[in-house]
C-alpha cells in the first residue's frame, strides 16, 4: 500500500513537470512564430516629416506650431517605437503569446481527460459542446449549461464541476478548485498525461 501510494505521488509530479514544461515551450516557440520575416518584433512605421508652418496672429511670441506629415502626404501624429518600451512588449505581446501557451495546454490536457472518460477528445474543440461533455464526465446534468450563462451563478457552478472533474480522476477538491479551476493550464495536462484514471461518477457521489 506504501509502495503505491508513492508511486502516485511520483505520477503526480512527474505530470506536473511535464505540464509546466509544455507551458514554457509553447512561451518559447509561440514567439517565434509571431516574428517578422526580416526577424524582427516590431512594427514599421512611414517616415514622419517636420515642417514649419508660418506663426498664427494670435500665437504667442517665440513659439512656432509644428506640423507632421507621413511619407503618403497626410497628417499624423507620430508613433512611438514599441520596440523601444519592453513594458509595452510586456504587456501587449507577452501576454497576449502567454494566453495562447496557456489555451494550447488546456486543449491538449481536456483532449486526454475527454478520452480517458470514454468521450470524443475532439469534442474540446467546438464551444458549447465541450462544456456538455465535460458535465457528462462531472456526473452533472446537461441543463447545467443554462446556468453558466447567468453572471456569478456561472463561476460557482465552474468551481463544482471543477470539484466533480478531481473526484472522478481520483483527487481531492483541493485539486479541484486550484488546479482545475484557477490553474486549468496545468490541472488538466496533470489530469491527461498523468496517471489518474476515471473512476465514474459514483466516485463523486460517495466522496
Amino acid at each position: 500500500m506504501k509502495t503505491q501510494i508513492t508511486n502516485q505521488h511520483t505520477d503526480s509530479r512527474k505530470a506536473l513537470f511535464l505540464s509546466i514544461g509544455m507551458l514554457v515551450l509553447l512561451a518559447a516557440t509561440l514567439p517565434l512564430m509571431a516574428q517578422a520575416p526580416d526577424g524582427s518584433h516590431t512594427l514599421a512605421y512611414p517616415p514622419v516629416h517636420v515642417s514649419n508652418v508660418p506663426q498664427h496672429p494670435n500665437s504667442p511670441p517665440g513659439i512656432l506650431p509644428v506640423q507632421f506629415k507621413a511619407a503618403d502626404g497626410s497628417n499624423q501624429v507620430p508613433n512611438q517605437d514599441q520596440g523601444s518600451n519592453p513594458l509595452g512588449i510586456l504587456f501587449s505581446g507577452g501576454l497576449v503569446l502567454f494566453g495562447l501557451a496557456i489555451l494550447v495546454s488546456f486543449v491538449l490536457g481536456c483532449w486526454k481527460v475527454f478520452t480517458k472518460a470514454g468521450q470524443p477528445g475532439w469534442a474540446i474543440l467546438i464551444p458549447i459542446y465541450n462544456g456538455y461533455i465535460l458535465l457528462k464526465i462531472a456526473g452533472r446534468p446537461g441543463w447545467w449549461l443554462l446556468l453558466y450563462l447567468i453572471p456569478v451563478v456561472n463561476i460557482v457552478i465552474a468551481i463544482i464541476v471543477a470539484i466533480d472533474i478531481a473526484k472522478v480522476f481520483g483527487q481531492n477538491a483541493l485539486f479541484g478548485f486550484f488546479l482545475l479551476f484557477l490553474l486549468c493550464g496545468i490541472g488538466y495536462p496533470m489530469l491527461g498525461f498523468g496517471n489518474c484514471r476515471y473512476q465514474g461518477v459514483a466516485a463523486v457521489a460517495t466522496a
